[in-house]
């Protein structure tokens, strides 16, 4: 009994933080059945209604109860009309802009609380009753029992709303066949709006009953509701009943490995951070191991870019124009030259994850994980007396075996869900390994520049290791640009379009995935490792799960093609130009969640911040509007008259 009476406080503990966790899951899983479009701004909704109710209680005086129902009854309803809007604007576009369009609301929360509350976590004061009971032998606090009888409540009343009412058949009946549901005269837009405020509601209430033992922090909030994306896994994106047992399942799993490390591994960073990941281990294997016609099939488009945004002469003209101006900055830049140069290295990493998302159609969400691999490798490599060159190479080199591991045991899957895999993966890195020595050993890691000169130039000088970045920038263009003309850039391609077909005609598409996994995950690392030599350390900062979402969300801003230019482009927007415009960083991360939502909703009409500089028809449009001569018809030749 002594046994069981130490484990059984940590059992409760997992049943309360399990049973929220199974509420916001729930909530995920209700938006997602009945509309397709996957919320990875859950959390951040539930951040934000913690944000709301502060701002009410605390700065405006109102008392909790009062705070709490216009929370709940005001704000959380108006966020589900939302992205009831925003779903059926997303409706039968490609996966990543799906993807993008809620990261881009995730960016949009987080900007603006910081811009509003600032960075800072803030303490935010218990507004339930205080005290314990003792149940069992175990002393449970009453803001325990409150949110484990929330939870409980929230979820049986859905069930029965489902079993029982004629509002839940018909939320059943648009996820089976909403068409059927229209011809028997009820509006299927109704229903899923009704089913987006039941989920913004629940994410907002597990906001508030999680921000006094959390603090209000968007990173933190976010992170621990996206834990929601495990239980789900559990009850596979579908049953209401089986993810929040998961949850629960998930959050004793947690208390109580968190209790035998504490105990038995003490001094191990890897086991220390498995409690926070638990979920996040479960999702990736569940991801794995359960077959892919299990899953709920999302709607969409497989569709690649296809037309040419420019004329061919055009676009070399405009490469070549970016290449002059690249070589002239440090002419025209001193002082924050090495903030172009961490561009220049970021073009590497864009040009990677333009490739695998563009070109191939896989949606990667562990690209700063990569990254991350490149950083800390060139640190220990350049340790190890390595020449920085082949230091270099090593860093890239070793992710190749890294993208392996992640293709191989997610080849079957694809949209979505290898997205929430990736994701996933780059989380359990962040979480198990950035802290041990393999890595950044939860501290900085000098990276030296190369000591030599070229041509009469110090690679080790501000100056000379722009050039440098450049020119590997240059040559990952190169090397992308030649894998999309090669055969393989044309089975990427058609793999995208149709795996069934390519593999019906022969093709491999398990060594042609894998092989866009390796270059990806090669460039990335590459990339990471420039980067690291601009400010001669390397850490975890700058290399978080949220820095991926950012890199998809941004590249997403300039078009569906993965070419130099728009590379380019994004590596300036996320670089320099904070640097150029000062602005509050919040308004900034803001500013591109806008952007990103703004570009996936007009995607299926081609939006394309570069799209339109076609030489042929701009000059169409203007003969249209009598701006220039109509173009002479060329008459066709006299046919001539044989006998």
């Amino acid at each position: 009994m002594p046994a069981v009476n130490d484990y059984l406080p940590f059992v409760v503990s997992g049943v309360v933080a399990g049973s929220l966790l199974g509420l916001a899951a729930v909530g995920l899983v209700l938006s997602f059945r009945t509309s397709g479009l996957f919320n990875f701004a859950h959390g951040a909704i539930a951040a934000a209604g913690a944000y709301v109710f502060y701002e009410l209680k605390e700065i405006r005086g109102l008392s909790w109860p009062l705070a709490a129902l216009l929370v709940l009854a005001v704000f959380a309803p108006a966020m589900g009309l939302l992205l009831e809007r925003m779903a059926a604007g997303l409706h039968g576009v490609r996966a990543v802009y799906r993807i993008v369009a809620t990261v881009g609301l995730l960016l949009v929360v987080q900007g603006l609380a910081a811009v509003r509350f600032g960075p800072a976590t803030i303490p935010l004061n218990p507004f339930l009753p205080q005290g314990t009971v003792k149940i069992a032998g175990t002393f449970v606090s009453y803001e325990q029992l409150i949110g484990f009888g929330i939870a409980v409540v929230g979820v049986v009343g859905l069930l029965a709303l489902f079993r029982f009412t004629k509002t839940g058949l018909r939320m059943r009946a648009v996820v089976d066949n909403p068409q059927l549901l229209s011809y028997e005269g009820d509006n299927p837009t109704s229903v899923r709006r009704g089913a987006w405020v039941i989920s913004s509601v629940f994410a907002c209430a597990t906001g508030l009953l999680l921000a006094p033992s959390l603090g209000l922090d968007t990173v933190v909030l976010a992170l621990l509701v996206v834990q929601a994306f495990g239980a789900a896994a559990v009850g596979r994106f579908g049953s209401i009943g089986a993810t929040f047992v998961g949850g629960i399942a998930i959050g004793v799993a947690s208390t109580l490995s968190a209790k035998f490390i504490g105990e038995h591994l003490p001094n191990s960073p890897f086991w220390a951070g498995i409690p926070d990941v638990a979920p996040f281990l479960v999702l990736f294997a569940l991801l794995v191991v359960t077959p892919a016609r299990k899953f709920f099939d999302v709607p969409g488009s497989n569709r690649t870019a296809t037309g040419r945004a420019v004329t061919p002469r055009l676009h070399w003209e405009a490469v070549l124009a970016l290449a002059v101006v690249a070589m002239l900055v440090p002419v025209f830049v001193d002082t924050s030259l090495s903030v172009w140069t961490t561009a220049a290295s970021l073009v590497v990493v864009f040009l990677g994850l333009g490739l695998m998302v563009w070109t191939s159609g896989q949606v990667s969400l562990a690209h700063a994980a990569f990254a991350a691999i490149g950083a800390a490798a060139m640190s220990q490599f350049l340790d190890a007396g390595l020449p920085w060159g082949l230091a270099l190479a090593a860093a890239g080199l070793i992710a190749v075996p890294v993208a392996v591991a992640v293709a191989l045991p997610t080849l079957r899957l694809s949209g979505l869900y290898l997205a929430l895999a990736t994701f996933a993966f780059a989380v359990l890195l962040q979480q198990l390994v950035y802290p041990t020595q393999a890595m950044f050993g939860g501290g900085f890691r000098a990276v030296a520049r190369p000591e030599i000169s070229l041509f009469g130039l110090d690679l080790a000088g501000d100056r000379g290791y722009y050039y440098l970045c450049l020119s590997m920038a240059a040559l990952a263009a190169a090397t992308v640009f030649g894998v999309q003309r090669a055969r393989l850039g044309r089975l990427l391609q058609a793999n995208a379009e149709s795996a069934d077909a390519v593999a019906a005609n022969g093709g491999d598409t398990t060594t042609i995935r894998t092989a866009v996994f390796c270059i990806a995950g090669f460039l990335a690392s590459i990339g990471g490792a420039l980067a690291s030599g601009v400010t001669l350390q390397a850490s975890s900062r700058g290399y978080g799960y949220t820095v991926g979402l950012t890199w998809v969300a941004v590249l997403a801003l300039f078009g569906s093609r993965a070419t130099v230019i728009r590379a380019t482009a994004a590596a300036y927007a996320l670089a320099v130009m904070p640097t150029q415009i000062h602005l509050d960083p919040g308004w900034y991360t803001a500013i591109f969640g806008a952007a990103a939502v703004a570009a996936s909703l007009l995607s299926d009409r081609q939006f394309d911040l570069t799209r339109g500089w076609d030489r042929g028809r701009v000059a169409s449009r203007l003969r249209r509007r009598e701006f220039l001569p109509p173009r002479p018809v060329a008459r066709p030749a006299r046919a001539e008259v044989r006998a």
